[in-house]
């Protein structure tokens, strides 16, 4: 997904000190089109092409894959599995597979917390034989 604010703050920061017209001439991208970028106005990506100009000619360390990330072209890695998904049904592993990484994070997130009360559960139950 097109992270406009994200994106929009390392277009600035890969702009550096230069104007946006400067920044335009250095990358053959439009000035006008690089001010909507910048202001977080537009609601689709530009192009990857596009971005290749803008991260070819870009300061302050920002790169192509930072980039390309923000514009929402790029999986984020999805969160570690908790061992208390293991053993669980298919159906359920495929429906938590088609989720966004923060999906999966919230759902392995409650698998934690449910798998620790029930141990908690458990561990008192022995305390009272």
């Amino acid at each position: 997904m097109f992270d406009k604010q994200k994106f929009a703050q390392l277009l600035n920061r890969a702009r550096g000190d230069r104007s946006i017209n400067q920044y335009a001439l250095h990358t053959g991208v439009t000035s006008a089109h690089i001010s909507r970028l910048s202001r977080a106005i537009l609601d689709s990506p530009p192009s990857p092409q596009t971005i290749k100009k803008l991260a070819d000619n870009a300061y302050n360390d920002v790169t192509y894959k930072d980039l390309m990330a923000a514009a929402g072209y790029l999986d984020q890695k999805d969160p570690p599995k908790p061992k208390a998904l293991e053993g669980l049904d298919m159906f359920f592993l495929r429906a938590v597979g088609k989720l966004s990484p923060e999906g999966k994070k919230k759902v392995y997130d409650y698998v934690e917390m449910v798998d620790a009360l029930e141990k908690q559960k458990i561990k008192e139950q022995n305390k009272k034989k």
